[in-house]
Protein backbone atom coordinates (compact mmCIF):
# COMPACT_ATOMS: atom_id res chain seq x y z
CA UNK A 1 0.00 0.00 0.00
CA UNK A 2 2.97 2.32 -0.66
CA UNK A 3 5.24 4.01 1.83
CA UNK A 4 5.68 7.74 2.34
CA UNK A 5 8.74 9.12 4.12
CA UNK A 6 9.58 12.54 5.55
CA UNK A 7 13.32 13.05 6.04
CA UNK A 8 14.15 16.34 7.76
CA UNK A 9 17.45 17.99 6.93
CA UNK A 10 20.37 16.41 8.76
CA UNK A 11 18.69 13.02 9.16
CA UNK A 12 19.81 9.92 7.30
CA UNK A 13 18.17 6.97 5.51
CA UNK A 14 20.63 4.20 4.71
CA UNK A 15 20.74 2.43 1.37
CA UNK A 16 19.45 -0.84 2.81
CA UNK A 17 16.31 0.92 4.03
CA UNK A 18 15.75 2.58 0.68
CA UNK A 19 16.17 -0.80 -1.05
CA UNK A 20 13.70 -2.41 1.38
CA UNK A 21 11.14 0.30 0.63
CA UNK A 22 11.56 -0.37 -3.09
CA UNK A 23 11.35 -4.15 -2.75
CA UNK A 24 8.07 -3.79 -0.87
CA UNK A 25 6.70 -1.15 -3.26
CA UNK A 26 8.20 -1.68 -6.72
CA UNK A 27 5.71 0.20 -8.92
CA UNK A 28 7.68 3.45 -9.09
CA UNK A 29 9.24 6.03 -6.82
CA UNK A 30 9.81 9.74 -6.44
CA UNK A 31 10.88 12.48 -4.05
CA UNK A 32 10.62 16.21 -3.52
CA UNK A 33 12.49 18.97 -1.74
CA UNK A 34 12.55 22.74 -1.52
CA UNK A 35 15.59 24.96 -1.98
CA UNK A 36 15.96 28.72 -2.40
CA UNK A 37 12.21 29.20 -2.28
CA UNK A 38 11.55 26.73 -5.08
CA UNK A 39 9.84 23.33 -4.86
CA UNK A 40 11.37 20.52 -6.92
CA UNK A 41 9.44 17.31 -7.65
CA UNK A 42 11.35 14.35 -9.08
CA UNK A 43 9.26 11.30 -9.97
CA UNK A 44 8.69 8.51 -12.45
CA UNK A 45 11.61 6.28 -11.45
CA UNK A 46 10.61 2.75 -12.47
CA UNK A 47 13.97 1.19 -11.56
CA UNK A 48 15.59 1.43 -8.14
CA UNK A 49 18.98 2.40 -9.54
CA UNK A 50 17.47 5.35 -11.41
CA UNK A 51 15.77 6.54 -8.23
CA UNK A 52 18.84 6.03 -6.08
CA UNK A 53 21.20 7.92 -8.37
CA UNK A 54 18.82 10.89 -8.65
CA UNK A 55 18.01 10.99 -4.94
CA UNK A 56 21.66 10.81 -3.83
CA UNK A 57 22.62 13.56 -6.29
CA UNK A 58 19.87 15.86 -5.00
CA UNK A 59 20.82 15.10 -1.41
CA UNK A 60 24.47 15.97 -2.05
CA UNK A 61 23.49 19.22 -3.74
CA UNK A 62 20.94 20.24 -1.09
CA UNK A 63 21.98 18.77 2.28
CA UNK A 64 20.11 21.55 4.05
CA UNK A 65 16.74 20.63 2.51
CA UNK A 66 13.86 18.62 3.92
CA UNK A 67 13.05 15.67 1.66
CA UNK A 68 9.81 13.73 1.14
CA UNK A 69 10.08 10.32 -0.55
CA UNK A 70 7.49 7.88 -1.86
CA UNK A 71 7.58 4.28 -3.07
CA UNK A 72 4.45 3.04 -4.83
CA UNK A 73 2.61 -0.22 -5.02
CA UNK A 74 -0.40 0.29 -7.27
CA UNK A 75 -3.89 -0.18 -5.85
CA UNK A 76 -5.61 1.89 -8.54
CA UNK A 77 -4.58 3.59 -11.75
CA UNK A 78 -1.96 2.56 -14.26
CA UNK A 79 1.59 1.60 -13.42
CA UNK A 80 3.58 4.28 -15.21
CA UNK A 81 5.81 7.28 -14.41
CA UNK A 82 2.89 9.73 -14.39
CA UNK A 83 1.12 7.92 -11.54
CA UNK A 84 4.20 7.98 -9.32
CA UNK A 85 4.18 10.36 -6.37
CA UNK A 86 4.69 13.21 -5.50
CA UNK A 87 1.85 15.09 -7.20
CA UNK A 88 1.93 18.85 -7.65
CA UNK A 89 -1.15 20.60 -6.28
CA UNK A 90 0.18 23.91 -7.55
CA UNK A 91 3.69 25.17 -8.38
CA UNK A 92 4.38 25.79 -4.68
CA UNK A 93 2.80 22.74 -3.06
CA UNK A 94 2.95 18.98 -3.65
CA UNK A 95 1.95 15.85 -1.76
CA UNK A 96 2.43 12.10 -1.39
CA UNK A 97 -0.15 9.62 -0.11
CA UNK A 98 -0.07 6.23 1.59
CA UNK A 99 -3.40 4.40 1.71
CA UNK A 100 -6.55 3.87 -0.33
CA UNK A 101 -9.14 6.63 -0.57
CA UNK A 102 -12.80 5.69 -0.38
CA UNK A 103 -14.01 7.08 -3.68
CA UNK A 104 -15.66 5.74 -6.79
CA UNK A 105 -13.26 5.44 -9.70
CA UNK A 106 -14.21 4.77 -13.31
CA UNK A 107 -13.69 1.14 -14.26
CA UNK A 108 -10.09 0.52 -15.41
CA UNK A 109 -9.27 4.16 -14.70
CA UNK A 110 -5.71 5.02 -15.77
CA UNK A 111 -5.61 7.64 -13.00
CA UNK A 112 -5.21 6.69 -9.37
CA UNK A 113 -7.30 7.79 -6.40
CA UNK A 114 -4.46 10.11 -5.34
CA UNK A 115 -4.29 11.81 -8.74
CA UNK A 116 -8.03 12.48 -8.65
CA UNK A 117 -7.84 13.73 -5.05
CA UNK A 118 -5.07 16.15 -6.02
CA UNK A 119 -7.33 17.61 -8.72
CA UNK A 120 -9.85 18.45 -5.99
CA UNK A 121 -7.20 19.97 -3.75
CA UNK A 122 -5.91 22.16 -6.57
CA UNK A 123 -9.25 23.99 -6.67
CA UNK A 124 -9.14 24.93 -2.99
CA UNK A 125 -5.38 25.35 -2.45
CA UNK A 126 -4.31 27.90 -5.05
CA UNK A 127 -1.02 28.78 -3.35
CA UNK A 128 1.71 27.03 -1.42
CA UNK A 129 0.21 27.36 2.04
CA UNK A 130 -2.39 25.12 3.66
CA UNK A 131 -4.67 27.33 5.78
CA UNK A 132 -4.69 26.35 9.45
CA UNK A 133 -8.44 25.80 9.27
CA UNK A 134 -7.90 23.00 6.73
CA UNK A 135 -5.45 21.00 8.85
CA UNK A 136 -8.02 19.22 11.06
CA UNK A 137 -10.14 18.48 7.99
CA UNK A 138 -7.20 16.87 6.20
CA UNK A 139 -6.33 14.92 9.35
CA UNK A 140 -9.90 13.65 9.66
CA UNK A 141 -10.13 12.73 5.98
CA UNK A 142 -6.83 10.86 6.12
CA UNK A 143 -7.83 9.03 9.30
CA UNK A 144 -11.25 7.91 8.06
CA UNK A 145 -9.56 6.54 4.92
CA UNK A 146 -6.77 4.83 6.92
CA UNK A 147 -4.39 7.04 4.95
CA UNK A 148 -1.52 9.43 5.51
CA UNK A 149 -0.66 12.54 3.48
CA UNK A 150 2.63 14.43 3.44
CA UNK A 151 2.64 17.92 1.96
CA UNK A 152 5.71 20.01 1.19
CA UNK A 153 5.67 23.66 0.11
CA UNK A 154 8.28 25.81 -1.58
CA UNK A 155 9.48 27.14 1.78
CA UNK A 156 10.44 23.59 2.76
CA UNK A 157 7.66 23.27 5.33
CA UNK A 158 6.22 19.77 5.63
CA UNK A 159 2.73 18.95 6.89
CA UNK A 160 1.78 15.36 7.76
CA UNK A 161 -1.89 14.42 7.96
CA UNK A 162 -2.68 11.52 10.31
CA UNK A 163 0.90 11.65 11.53
CA UNK A 164 0.13 9.50 14.56
CA UNK A 165 -0.49 6.43 12.41
CA UNK A 166 3.10 6.56 11.15
CA UNK A 167 6.43 5.88 12.87
CA UNK A 168 9.23 8.24 13.83
CA UNK A 169 12.51 6.32 13.71
CA UNK A 170 15.83 8.11 14.35
CA UNK A 171 14.32 11.43 13.33
CA UNK A 172 12.73 10.18 10.10
CA UNK A 173 8.95 9.68 9.71
CA UNK A 174 7.68 6.57 7.89
CA UNK A 175 4.01 6.07 7.05
CA UNK A 176 4.17 2.34 7.89
CA UNK A 177 6.60 -0.40 8.91
CA UNK A 178 7.40 -1.44 5.35
CA UNK A 179 10.86 0.14 5.63
CA UNK A 180 11.98 -2.59 8.03
CA UNK A 181 13.43 -5.86 6.72
CA UNK A 182 10.73 -8.50 6.63
CA UNK A 183 11.31 -11.95 8.06
CA UNK A 184 8.41 -14.39 8.12
CA UNK A 185 9.53 -17.70 9.57
CA UNK A 186 7.48 -20.83 10.27
CA UNK A 187 8.24 -22.05 13.79
CA UNK A 188 7.08 -25.55 12.88
CA UNK A 189 7.55 -27.66 9.75
CA UNK A 190 5.78 -30.55 8.08
CA UNK A 191 2.07 -30.27 8.80
CA UNK A 192 -0.21 -29.11 11.55
CA UNK A 193 -0.69 -25.75 13.24
CA UNK A 194 1.97 -23.15 12.41
CA UNK A 195 2.72 -19.72 13.76
CA UNK A 196 4.14 -17.11 11.41
CA UNK A 197 5.63 -13.88 12.69
CA UNK A 198 6.96 -10.72 11.11
CA UNK A 199 9.82 -8.93 12.85
CA UNK A 200 9.05 -5.70 11.00
CA UNK A 201 6.13 -5.18 13.37
CA UNK A 202 5.88 -4.68 17.12
CA UNK A 203 2.16 -5.44 16.88
CA UNK A 204 1.28 -8.90 18.25
CA UNK A 205 -1.72 -8.93 15.91
CA UNK A 206 0.75 -9.46 13.08
CA UNK A 207 1.24 -13.05 14.32
CA UNK A 208 -0.69 -15.36 12.03
CA UNK A 209 -1.65 -18.89 13.09
CA UNK A 210 -3.18 -21.32 10.63
CA UNK A 211 -3.46 -24.98 9.63
CA UNK A 212 -1.31 -26.06 6.72
CA UNK A 213 0.37 -29.04 5.12
CA UNK A 214 3.28 -29.11 2.72
CA UNK A 215 3.02 -31.81 0.09
CA UNK A 216 6.48 -32.96 1.25
CA UNK A 217 5.26 -33.38 4.84
CA UNK A 218 5.70 -37.17 4.68
CA UNK A 219 9.38 -36.80 3.91
CA UNK A 220 9.23 -37.25 0.13
CA UNK A 221 11.40 -34.45 -1.20
CA UNK A 222 11.69 -35.86 -4.73
CA UNK A 223 10.05 -33.89 -7.48
CA UNK A 224 9.18 -35.30 -10.89
CA UNK A 225 10.27 -33.35 -13.96
CA UNK A 226 6.67 -32.54 -14.82
CA UNK A 227 6.30 -30.81 -11.44
CA UNK A 228 8.96 -28.17 -12.14
CA UNK A 229 6.32 -25.54 -12.80
CA UNK A 230 5.37 -25.74 -9.11
CA UNK A 231 8.79 -24.39 -8.10
CA UNK A 232 9.69 -20.75 -7.63
CA UNK A 233 12.96 -18.98 -6.95
CA UNK A 234 13.26 -16.02 -4.61
CA UNK A 235 14.81 -13.11 -6.49
CA UNK A 236 16.38 -11.78 -3.29
CA UNK A 237 17.95 -14.79 -1.54
CA UNK A 238 17.94 -17.32 -4.42
CA UNK A 239 16.07 -20.03 -2.51
CA UNK A 240 14.21 -22.52 -4.72
CA UNK A 241 11.04 -23.69 -3.03
CA UNK A 242 7.69 -25.30 -3.81
CA UNK A 243 4.73 -22.95 -4.21
CA UNK A 244 2.98 -24.78 -1.39
CA UNK A 245 5.72 -23.48 0.93
CA UNK A 246 4.94 -19.83 0.20
CA UNK A 247 3.88 -17.83 3.24
CA UNK A 248 0.60 -16.04 2.49
CA UNK A 249 -0.71 -13.21 4.65
CA UNK A 250 -3.71 -11.41 3.20
CA UNK A 251 -2.90 -10.82 -0.46
CA UNK A 252 0.86 -10.90 0.18
CA UNK A 253 3.06 -13.83 -0.87
CA UNK A 254 6.45 -14.13 0.85
CA UNK A 255 9.59 -16.24 0.51
CA UNK A 256 9.60 -18.87 3.29
CA UNK A 257 13.29 -18.18 3.98
CA UNK A 258 14.07 -14.46 3.74
CA UNK A 259 10.51 -13.08 3.82
CA UNK A 260 10.82 -10.95 0.68
CA UNK A 261 7.75 -10.31 -1.45
CA UNK A 262 7.11 -12.90 -4.18
CA UNK A 263 5.22 -11.55 -7.23
CA UNK A 264 1.74 -12.89 -7.98
CA UNK A 265 1.70 -16.00 -10.17
CA UNK A 266 0.53 -14.09 -13.22
CA UNK A 267 3.66 -11.90 -13.03
CA UNK A 268 6.08 -14.84 -12.84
Amino acid sequence: MCIAIYKPAGKHIDDATLRQCWESNPNGAGFMYAASGSLTVCKGYMKFKMFHVAYCAALREHPEANFVLHFRIATSGSINPMMCHPFNINPHLAMVHNGILLMELPENSPRSDTAIFVDSLATILPDGNIPDAYLPLLDAYAEVNASKFVFLNSDGHATISNEGDGIWDEGVWYSNRGYRPLRITPQYTGKGRSLFSSVNSDDPDMLVERDWQCRYADGDTNMDEDEDEDEEECSLCGLIFARCELITIGRGRYCPDCGSVVPPEEEI
